[in-house]
């Protein structure tokens, strides 16, 4: 598309096969599996006397207001029937899964990976400038860069060597002619979003660690997992198979890195980042409609990243050993 016609900056479009349904169905009921587990979990660990009742409360809050916040944002000038009744039911059941997941994944992680929980707890209990909860957010944003950055590079190097690259196109993805309240509102989305994706991503991965009790062979059980519905979906000759299953790799391993070695915020502050910079229309042309809207979500997240790094190098909290962490 032409980026004058209201459209945001470029994203990675994939040739599809014949087959997407396939893959669409094993997505949905991959996720809704969990969602069962997470809540036949959540059952078990209340009847126990198990889990963070506070900590699920509170995160069930964060995510339902932003998500109301930014869906009131966003639906302005809409009457109530069309857009507030609708809204009050999905906030209700967006809260009511992260409470949910919460309840079952807290539990099982700190069996697991007992330092996941250290930084998330310590932001939903307003400790935000606290320097650990800084170093996550920091490491959280770097990772998505430097992804970002590796995909671009290795992307320009491959079409280089193979025209078969050229499958993987260039499309961009739809903005809405926004004003800056609705742009806004569009940002406070990528919280809540980035939040319920993260719970996903950890319950997926802390259940794959706990049956099979290796986080080596977890993380090439994620591996297949993942290429299996991503290359159901596309009909790619092998050599881009190949470089897509090396992305793969690279996505599933940083996903662990974050939440094993960073905890669950940082995992956060990796979506939210791919969620803005994914969304926002950056571009070089000073002509360009939407050049304002790129620069608002891109100030946006540089504003998030200077103020934890400036926080994180401030203290010498970050080298805190892991018994010290451990006992906060």
């Amino acid at each position: 598309k032409d980026p004058d016609n209201h459209s945001t900056r470029f994203a990675m479009q994939l040739p599809l096969a014949n087959r997407p349904q396939f893959a669409d169905m094993l997505v949905r009921g991959l996720v809704n599996l969990m969602i069962v587990a997470a809540g036949v979990i959540a059952w078990f660990h209340l009847r126990s006397g198990r889990g963070d009742r506070i900590g699920a409360l509170r995160a069930a809050l964060v995510v339902g207001g932003l998500f109301a916040f930014a869906s009131l944002g966003l639906s302005h000038g809409l009457s109530a029937e069309s857009a507030l009744y609708p809204l009050l039911g999905q906030t209700l059941v967006y809260s009511f899964l992260a409470w949910i997941f919460y309840i079952a994944i807290e539990p099982l992680v700190r069996k697991v990976w007992p330092q996941t929980l250290i930084t998330w707890t310590r932001l939903i209990q307003g400790n935000w400038r606290d320097p650990m909860v800084s170093h996550s957010i920091l490491a959280g944003i770097v990772a998505y860069i430097l992804f970002e950055l590796h995909v671009s590079i290795g992307l320009y190097v491959a079409l280089l060597i193979d025209p078969a690259f050229s499958e993987f196109s260039i499309n961009h993805r739809p903005l809405m002619l926004a004003e800056t309240p609705e742009l806004f509102a569009m940002a406070a989305a990528n919280v809540p979003h980035a939040i319920f994706v993260s719970f996903l991503g950890m319950f997926l991965i802390l259940g794959v660690r706990l049956i099979v009790r290796k986080d080596l062979i977890a993380f090439g059980f994620l591996v297949i997992l993942v290429c299996t519905i991503v290359l159901s979906k596309m009909d790619l000759d092998m050599a881009p198979q190949l470089a897509l299953t090396y992305y793969v790799m690279v996505v599933v391993a940083i996903n662990m890195l974050l939440l094993i070695r960073f905890g669950l915020l940082s995992l956060v502050a990796f979506y939210f980042t791919l969620g803005m910079l994914r969304c926002a229309p950056l571009t070089l042309d000073a002509q360009a409609w939407y050049r304002g809207h790129g620069m608002l979500f891109l100030t946006l997240v540089c504003l998030l990243a200077l103020a934890a790094c400036f926080n994180a190098v401030g203290s010498r909290g970050i080298g805190t050993n892991s018994k010290s962490v451990l006992t906060q």
